[in-house]
């Protein structure tokens, strides 16, 4: 969540607070988090989901699986902590 956080800040620091900011965001459980939705309505930034099982609306969705294949699949790391 901190990681999160940390972006929504970045991203908000790029504009005017009196800009309204609308992000579309898929339905993961983290994007609609109390933290997240707080301090979205303190910074006025609208979250807009993406309906349930429509990951055919998120254009970078299909990049996923390559990416997946590429970079994670068939390495010899342990774990995530130890690839990170």
């Amino acid at each position: 969540m901190k990681d999160l956080l940390a972006v929504f800040a970045r991203l908000r620091a790029c504009y005017p607070l009196d800009v309204w900011l609308h992000v579309v965001m898929d339905s993961l459980n983290t994007h609609k988090h109390a933290r997240l939705r707080a301090f979205m309505a303190d910074h006025n930034i609208e979250p807009v989901y993406t309906p349930t099982y429509a990951s055919w609306l998120n254009a970078s969705a299909s990049h996923f699986t390559p990416l997946k294949k590429f970079g994670i699949c068939g390495t010899d790391d342990p774990s995530h902590e130890y690839r990170r």
